[in-house]
């Protein structure tokens, strides 16, 4: 069945972008002052003696209400080297990088003009929609649910088997444009490309950028195979090991090896998970085609620390920032065959460093400020009076990019992250463990909210 639920849905989001009437900062967060106290104290060198971490934390808690029960029972993960307060600038793909990751992706020689179907495209689109009309009561309905009945649904079919017997049995190459046009846009500096190629004569191939400043929206897509329908709502870490051949060890050596030849030395692994991809937008049911891949996360690294990569992509809060801000992150879904997808989103340039290695609070301090504040911060369980728990299993300190507040730009600071999943009644989401529920500044212990980027 489709995944549905609005409201719950709806709340899990909020959850991650929402404030609490009742929560406040720990201090005041004032940057410069921030900077100040990075710089006074002694410097954590990578040794977690000096902050007093302990290897595992444990707790239980349940709000006064009674909606929100979290629990901790999680490995405490610090880097090895010093961590740094580095400004940073937001920017835009360019020509140049649309090129040399298009080709990295793609085969020079198998470049087409668009997205247009041969022969083998339609069969395909057709074979899948002839098994749903022969199950339709079962699972065809399921699948098909724009159709109105199997008479619609044949009626589709009888358009493919027409369009089919019009297309080519195969598509003309060429030499590709790589540069970015302008868009339609209500910003006049937004600009995209899209490219197509075929691999062969039944997969179509598309590599995408998409510059919109104003709104603070960037991103560099592609995917080997525009006929799978995949999403990742219906994507979830599991077991592959029917799905797939490759171990995870080359899996993310394919991934840093295809990096490297971006151009791309500075980001660093952050882990690899494996991942079962539902067709669409559906459940784990038997009739719903799935593929397996490992899904290789990668952020940026300063002085050999990469930023914390948690499942926020984006922030946006219209009451504070203007626009939009991105969690700069690339990721990629490896299989057998290679890249099936890449994405990068969220560019920016590292500039001036603040502070080049921190003083931080003492762990105990960092811990007594989650005990304190985990019931308060985006508790929307007490507010709608629907249950959720939190299962939190890493405590992990590492550096995040904080918007500056009114401006374009940010900086780079150490936070320390409390991660999990989320439970609910429909179910564990979250699954791969990457949900932080509580963001603190690790200089000054102040709380950050991840969906406002301050």
């Amino acid at each position: 069945m489709k995944r549905g639920l609005f409201l719950i849905a709806a709340m899990i989001l909020l959850t991650a972008c929402q404030r609490t009437p009742d929560e406040q900062a720990v201090v005041q967060k004032d940057e410069a002052a921030m900077i100040a106290l990075a710089k006074s104290g002694e410097p954590y060198l990578g040794d977690p003696a000096q902050l007093n971490a302990p290897q595992r934390v444990e707790g239980a808690y349940q709000s006064e209400k009674g909606f929100l029960t979290v629990k901790v029972d999680a490995v405490v993960e610090l880097p090895s080297q010093p961590l740094s307060i580095v400004r940073l600038t937001p920017t835009t793909f360019s020509s140049d990088d649309a090129q040399r990751c298009a080709e990295v992706l793609m085969d020079k020689n198998c470049f087409v003009e668009d997205a247009s179907y041969t022969k083998a495209m339609y069969a395909h689109e057709a074979e899948r929609l002839k098994d749903a009309i022969a199950h339709w009561e079962e699972y065809g309905n399921i699948l098909f649910d724009n159709y109105e009945s199997a008479y619609d649904a044949e009626e589709k079919l009888g358009e493919l088997y027409r369009l089919m017997a019009q297309a080519p049995e195969t598509k003309e190459k060429i030499a590709p444009s790589f540069e970015l046009l302008k868009q339609n846009s209500a910003d006049p500096d937004a600009t995209y490309i899209s490219l197509y190629a075929m691999p062969d004569d039944a997969t179509l191939s598309s590599f995408d950028v998409f510059n919109v400043p104003a709104f603070g929206e960037c991103s560099m897509t592609y995917t080997r195979d525009m006929q799978r329908s995949i999403s990742p709502s219906s994507r979830e870490v599991g077991d592959v090991s029917d799905l797939l051949t490759i171990s995870p060890d080359e899996a993310l050596a394919l991934a840093q090896n295809a990096l490297h030849e971006m151009g791309y030395e500075d980001f660093i692994s952050s882990g690899i998970h494996p991942v079962v991809q539902y067709y669409g937008n559906f459940f784990p049911v038997d009739y719903v085609e799935k593929w397996g891949f490992y899904q290789c996360m990668f952020t940026r690294s300063v002085g050999e620390v990469p930023l914390t990569y948690t499942n926020q992509e984006y922030i946006f809060n219209p009451d504070v920032y203007a626009i939009q801000w991105q969690a700069e992150r690339i990721v990629f879904l490896i299989d057998d065959e290679g890249v099936f997808s890449f994405s990068y989103i969220g560019p920016y340039e590292t500039g001036q460093i603040e502070a080049d290695a921190c003083a931080l609070l003492p762990f105990d301090e960092i811990w007594n400020t989650f005990e304190k504040r985990i019931l308060l911060v985006n508790n929307l369980a007490d507010q709608m009076k629907y249950p959720q728990e939190y299962r939190i299993t890493t405590v992990r300190l590492g550096l995040m990019s904080v918007r500056a507040q009114d401006k374009a730009d940010g900086i780079i600071i150490p936070v320390w992250d409390f991660m999990g999943t989320l439970n609910t009644s429909v179910g564990e989401t979250d699954t791969n463990g990457l949900r932080s529920f509580l963001t603190i500044n690790a200089v000054d212990g102040s709380i950050i909210n991840r969906g406002d980027g301050y």
